[in-house]
């Protein structure tokens, strides 16, 4: 039976033919990452209760700003511990939720 890194055995499901659960030795290959890690990528995901939801796909643009707004941002980002991403996508998600506009 294979062994974990630590040298403790791993169950079954983690070596299925099945294709339910990946090797670890391709998720390692194919994800640029140890061997290690992908057991514990691995043991993590078999103890999830339901799917992960994967998030809408981000594209970036450029928009042109204040100075003062930017340093605003910036400071607010860094209290609140969120990307400046996050910050405008929830702001501009207000705003289209509102159908607001001018006029």
């Amino acid at each position: 039976m294979p062994r974990r890194p630590n040298g403790s055995t791993w169950r079954a499901p983690y070596f299925s033919n099945t294709g339910d659960c990946p090797r670890p030795e391709h998720l390692a290959r194919v994800s640029s990452i140890s061997l290690r890690q992908a057991y514990r990528y691995l043991e993590q995901a078999q103890q999830l209760k339901r799917p992960v939801p994967v998030g809408d796909a981000k594209v970036s643009f450029t928009v042109k700003l204040s100075r003062s707004l930017v340093d605003r941002l910036r400071v607010y980002a860094a209290s609140t511990g969120l990307t400046l991403s996050e910050i405008v996508s929830r702001a501009v998600l207000t705003v289209l939720h509102r159908g607001g506009g001018r006029g």
